[in-house]
């Protein structure tokens, strides 16, 4: 009955704790990015400490060289977008335009078909008017202020981290005890290592995939491409769905653009093999199969953090994977869930990001 009880109490107290992850997301979700980049700084954190350099040297400038490269990115993404805005009428045409005589000729072929006339052309621009374009600028402008307000947020949680990741030896030495303190110091950096690790090695790759992205829109054309290569590299480190929707938003611009389908054609080509060569070669060469998280738990992870906090939860969702999988495999009582997140090295097949 105890065993019963317990379990009950376990399952309500998880519920309840989503619940919260789900209600304070704009508080918790720029920590979980503050702590991931702390991670990946600790070496360096911790290299400049050991060379007694103090603390008001460390955080500093690790966090004025962070902000900064944000900033960068965010004034940058902010000239995109209102390029975009001031152009959304322009874009509506086009795009209305073409899809008139798509339609159209769909509409012909059912037609030639079946005997009976349908006008597509009709019902589907009635869904499209210009003020849903309006609608999609809007929303740019406010994710783009949300943003800034969460880098805020981001910043203050990773000053905090940097200035306490020195003494992160002493600490968990002072919440394990004398018997347990070794143990989570050493589960600790294995987590760490392969965390940074595998950030490190997602964002060369992610970057490889944006940087021929951006070249392959200003060679062929394309408006907007310093915008379509940032959200290719951002969609990269979604899996599965994200290398998707990383081929459809350009290839959606280049269709608006071109005014030959065999150029846009073409262009849906290339943005497919750079998908393919990042996504299938590089990546496995680069990676390997480290992370040992098998396509169920992937598909699992990506759906259930994505439902919580949405883009930023599938963005998170590999990290927090593998954070979990590691911290269950370091606990005795629950290593066996580590094990059904994983499976046989040669067994598991690599998860296509």
């Amino acid at each position: 009955m105890d065993t019963l009880v317990r379990k009950i109490v376990i399952f309500f107290f998880m519920v309840g704790l989503f619940s919260l992850l789900s209600f304070f997301a704009d508080l918790i979700i720029p920590l979980v990015f503050a702590g991931l980049m702390a991670m990946l700084f600790q070496p360096i954190v911790l290299y400049m400490a050991k060379n007694k350099y103090t603390k008001v040297l460390i955080v500093p400038s690790i966090t004025i060289i962070t902000a900064a490269i944000g900033m960068i990115i965010f004034l940058i993404l902010s000239a995109s977008m209102g390029g975009f805005i001031s152009e959304s009428d322009y874009l509506y045409d086009r795009l209305n335009t073409k899809l008139f005589f798509v339609f159209q000729e769909l509409s012909l072929w059912i037609q030639s078909i079946t005997g009976s006339k349908v006008e597509l052309s009709t019902i589907a621009l009635s869904m499209l008017s210009a003020g849903n374009i309006q609608s999609i600028a809007n929303y740019l402008v406010t994710s783009t202020t949300h943003y800034l307000t969460a880098f805020f947020m981001f910043l203050f949680y990773f000053v905090i981290f940097l200035y306490t990741l020195p003494e992160y030896k002493s600490y968990l030495l002072y919440v394990g005890g004398d018997s347990r303190g070794k143990t989570l110091i050493s589960a600790y950096e294995k987590i760490q290592k392969t965390v940074q690790s595998y950030v490190v090695m997602k964002t060369i790759i992610a970057f490889a995939t944006g940087f021929l992205v951006w070249l392959t829109c200003i060679i062929m054309d394309v408006q907007f491409a310093f915008l379509w290569g940032f959200i290719v590299f951002i969609l990269d480190f979604i899996p599965f769905i994200g290398s998707l929707f990383a081929i459809l938003l350009p290839t959606a611009m280049g269709f608006v653009v071109f005014d030959s389908t065999g150029t846009l054609f073409v262009f849906f080509l290339i943005l497919f093999a750079i998908q393919q060569i990042t996504g299938n070669i590089l990546e496995p060469v680069l990676m390997g199969n480290q992370l040992n998280l098998n396509t169920i738990t992937a598909m699992a992870g990506l759906v259930f953090w994505g439902s919580i906090w949405g883009v930023a939860g599938m963005l998170l969702a590999i990290p927090l994977l593998v954070v979990l999988k590691m911290i269950f495999e370091e606990t005795e009582d629950l290593s066996f869930l580590g094990r059904l997140m994983g499976g046989p090295k040669n067994v598991v097949k690599k998860i296509v990001f």
